[in-house]
């Protein structure tokens, strides 16, 4: 795992609208099945950084902001929920990129 860092100012809430759209996306994918209600909730934004290619098809490109499940989260994989399948996908730590952001002041 990699982690980028911002020191822009806004840039916390910026990447908070992100997550949130996120997470709406993914549960607007998934309002007909009633288990998934709150489901990504406490995952966290990240960034892919290579190409991911799964049974069902390219999972992640470079580049995208996805949200991660930080409690499955060790040194070879991390969850990850694919847009583009649908699905919560296992995705070597290597390729993820955390996305902290560094207080001002």
């Amino acid at each position: 795992m990699t982690t980028t860092h911002a020191e822009t100012s806004g840039t916390r809430e910026l990447l908070d609208k992100v997550a949130a759209i996120r997470r709406a996306e993914a549960e607007a994918a998934h309002a007909a099945y009633p288990q998934y209600l709150g489901h990504w909730t406490d995952w966290t934004l990240v960034e892919i950084t290579e190409h991911v290619r799964t049974k069902s098809g390219i999972a992640f490109e470079p580049g995208d902001l996805v949200l991660a499940n930080p409690k499955r989260w060790d040194s070879m994989f991390v969850t990850c929920y694919s847009y583009r399948n649908g699905v919560d996908t296992s995705v070597p730590s290597s390729f993820v990129r955390a996305i902290r952001v560094i207080e001002e002041g």
